[in-house]
């Protein structure tokens, strides 16, 4: 289909779900104008549409809902980092989840072949939840997935990829580095030709230790569940993620003025579901950040990419005036071979501040090199002291347990 057309196609989406929202949900029949003024003659207009946020999700489903309860098929709770109120609920049809599935299908039969072997290190395994669909996406194209669920022993995985030889792994980040370097050092023998990092913010030094154990392509997806699951995937070119763009929407926008950014300007990203049935959302903030990327793929593909999201999560702190990330951390920490994982906690104090980092290692006593310590120690704030703490060999990290929290603030001192 030409690309003029395909655009045609995505602006007649957005102008449908705009109507059917406002028709249909009590929440957007307030939020959004009135109907004679709610139609866009083109996606830019979509800038005067107010934002939908977290704090919105919290009047419950039964406000955003735009068919009948009885054709909801799935709902999905989900807990803010650091919350302890009740869940955001997210729900889809059956329609919105065979839309993903088809959309799985999609992706992943550009990584992996007809007969080739999948094994999925995600949680949902129960029906329809998320590895659910990748494993029906995957059998739509006739590859053959295994869903292994979570991994929370990289040593029973490790067998466990001996035993099936993936030809590609679908996992979050922390954990497939932990895989990948246990299989290497217990088993020596091949190991996937593809992994695929999703769910989690996945730094390049990490990518690059897994690269490094099993001499594979390494490969990053983007979604959320309230992206309906899928959102955005590199391909082999890794010329940034390809933008699911016909079911939905994506904008790059300055966080303080709600401004669109100009192609190539990092900003918070936004979405527009096009296709949702059960549960559409409309100009959603998500709170990750990245950027618009200019220009065609080496693939061929000249609709719009996107930079790998970097998920907030509660993962940036200001500290004596400056901003202080777990990006900046994640690349340090995981370019030393012996960190498997960490968490990081503030603690503020009224003439200095404390950031306090739990190491979880290899085995090592003592990992932290003085390279290591000397690059953490320059990304920090003038003013700002660092601590370590060595976790106990039996103490299972963040990463392990599922994703990983942004940084933990502590009483002040």
């Amino acid at each position: 289909m030409p690309v003029a057309e395909l655009l045609r196609n995505r602006l007649d989406r957005l102008n449908d779900t705009l109507r059917n929202a406002k028709e249909n949900s009590r929440f957007y029949a307030r939020h959004l104008p009135e109907l004679n003024t709610l139609r866009l003659e083109s996606v830019n207009e979509i800038e005067r549409i107010p934002f939908t946020e977290e704090k919105h999700l919290g009047s419950g489903i039964e406000d955003f809902i735009c068919v009948p309860p009885g054709k909801i098929s799935r709902i999905v709770s989900l807990f803010t980092s650091g919350s302890t109120g009740s869940p955001k609920r997210i729900c889809f049809t059956g329609d919105d989840l065979e839309n993903t599935a088809d959309y799985f299908s999609f992706g992943m039969s550009q990584i992996v072949a007809h007969g080739e072997r999948v094994l999925i290190c995600l949680p949902g395994k129960s029906e329809y939840g998320v590895s659910h669909l990748l494993s029906l996406g995957i059998k739509k194209f006739g590859g053959s997935p295994e869903i292994y669920g979570i991994i929370s022993d990289p040593s029973h995985a490790a067998g466990r990829v001996n035993e099936f030889r993936p030809d590609c792994i679908v996992g979050m980040p922390v954990q497939v580095m932990a895989l990948a370097e246990c299989h290497r050092r217990e088993y020596q023998g091949r190991g996937p030709s593809t992994v695929l990092l999703t769910a989690d913010n996945a730094a390049e030094s990490l990518k690059l230790r897994i690269r490094n154990a099993w001499d594979c392509l390494v490969l990053n997806h983007y979604g959320s569940t309230e992206m309906g699951y899928g959102g955005a995937l590199e391909c082999n070119f890794q010329n940034g993620l390809h933008l699911r763009d016909m079911d939905l929407c994506f904008e790059i926008i300055d966080p303080y003025s709600g401004k669109n950014m100009p192609l190539g300007e990092e900003g918070e990203v936004v979405f527009t579901t096009l296709t949702r049935l059960g549960m559409p959302l409309i100009r959603y903030r998500t709170g990750d950040f990245a950027h618009l990327l200019p220009g065609p793929c080496g693939c061929g593909q000249t609709l719009n990419r996107v930079s790998l999201p970097w998920r907030n999560n509660g993962g940036t702190v200001f500290l004596n005036d400056r901003l202080l990330t777990m990006r900046e951390l994640d690349e340090i920490l995981f370019s030393n071979r012996h960190v498997m994982d960490y968490s990081a906690s503030i603690r503020r104090g009224e003439y200095e501040s404390i950031v306090k980092l739990k190491i979880w290692a290899d085995g090592e006593a003592d990992c932290l090199d003085s390279g290591t310590r000397k690059a953490i120690a320059s990304v920090l704030p003038y003013g700002v002291s660092v601590c370590f703490e060595m976790a106990e060999p039996d103490d299972i990290s963040p990463g392990l347990r599922g994703k990983r929290l942004g940084f933990v603030h502590e009483p002040r001192f």
